[in-house]
């Protein structure tokens, strides 16, 4: 039997399967002519389009496959037993009278189910998919709505989100204004600054530029002047050399002081200090620190690997060291490194701190006159 969908006394709905003809009738009636039934609501009409026997309904066409299949019961109210008087009462008769009653309320019973709102259990009013009309518009939270009250709030709804979106679109609008007045602006302010920036910086270089040819007016001053100096300094070298030609031996009576006298004059002769007059050189060991060193003399170094040690000095090359001492808080210190670098730096010492090491000029194995930072001269 197929599934019956909704149960009810006086009728049955089943689903066509398309090869199906015959079908239960579950329910009493009275006659044939009673049972209906309606093929997806269209009423078919018995003797041609089905049959009932032995409590079942044949169809002439099997329904089609899907198709909601509704036999129900439909039963007279004209009499089927009529009463006279002093006729004999026969209990078949009032039992089809009776029975003709309890169809009749059966069948109003479900159509009341089948075509009224109805109760369904404790869920609430069902309507059966049937339009409600006549309703009234609501009053409190809880009543029914109508088509033309939904759609006049949507109206009004709807009129009230224009009214927002043309306010969006008007502020919207003034944003993307002031956004394009604003980027505008800073276009402009980003122009004047580099504009300002460029000038600056042209202003920067022309200044530098100045700086740089001023600096090198200076050197070739103090390329002049040192150039000047050497000339002085040989020409006193060549005095002195000249001057110790002349050294009188008068005061010299013995014939020891008058060989001592001339090994002197020998030695400037050749541009030496006589050997007399050579200060003894203290020897500074490995790890020492040259801010130690403020009593006046003359110290050395004599190995790179030892001066390699040594803090506080220029360079990591042997070296010659003289300090000279005006008091406690004054001191200087002149080291000279060598052998093949031959550079002298000096420095100064007050009241307890040292000052930078500082390059003298000097001349290279070619006779030219090296400054500091490396610019040579030719004398001569």
């Amino acid at each position: 039997m197929i599934h019956i969908a909704t149960e009810l006394k006086t009728s049955i709905t089943y689903t066509g399967t398309g090869s199906q003809k015959l079908f239960d009738i579950p329910f009493d009636y009275l006659r044939t002519s009673f049972v209906k039934t309606n093929v997806d609501d269209i009423v078919l009409t018995y003797g041609e389009d089905y049959v009932i026997i032995n409590r079942q309904i044949e169809f002439t066409v099997a329904p089609i496959s899907g198709s909601h299949v509704v036999i129900y019961r439909e039963t007279t109210t004209d009499r089927l037993v009529s009463w006279a008087d002093a006729s004999v009462l026969k209990a078949s008769d009032m039992t089809i009278n009776q029975v003709q009653q309890l169809h009749i309320l059966e069948e109003q019973q479900d159509w009341t189910k089948t075509n009224s709102i109805v109760m369904e259990g404790t869920i609430g009013w069902n309507a059966r998919l049937h339009r409600i009309i006549n309703v009234g518009d609501p009053v409190e939270p809880q009543d029914a709505v109508t088509k033309q009250y939904v759609e006049d709030v949507k109206t009004g709804f709807i009129s009230e989100m224009i009214k927002v979106k043309n306010s969006a679109i008007t502020e919207i609008t003034d944003i993307k204004n002031k956004a394009i007045e604003a980027i505008n602006n800073l276009k402009a302010s980003t122009e004047t600054y580099l504009t300002q920036l460029k000038d600056t910086f042209k202003s920067f270089v022309t200044e530098k530029t100045e700086e740089v040819n001023s600096l090198k007016e200076s050197a070739d001053t103090s390329a002049t002047t040192a150039t000047k100096e050497a000339d002085r300094a040989k020409k006193e070298a060549d005095r002195a050399a000249q001057n110790a030609n002349k050294v009188d031996m008068s005061n010299y009576y013995d014939k020891a002081k008058s060989d001592e006298m001339l090994a002197n004059k020998a030695d400037l002769v050749e541009g030496k200090v006589p050997k007399n007059q050579l200060p003894d050189s203290v020897y500074i060991p490995a790890n020492s620190n040259l801010d130690t060193y403020l009593e006046a003399g003359d110290y050395h170094s004599p190995t790179d690997a030892e001066a390699a040690t040594i803090t506080n000095v220029p360079l990591k090359t042997a070296f010659f060291l003289h300090v000279d001492m005006a008091n406690d808080i004054n001191v200087r210190q002149v080291i000279t490194h060598y052998p093949f670098d031959n550079r002298t730096f000096y420095r100064l010492y007050y009241a307890g701190a040292w000052g930078a090491w500082l390059e003298l000029a000097r001349f290279n194995s070619e006779g030219h006159l090296v400054l500091p930072n490396g610019a040579e001269f030719w004398i001569g």
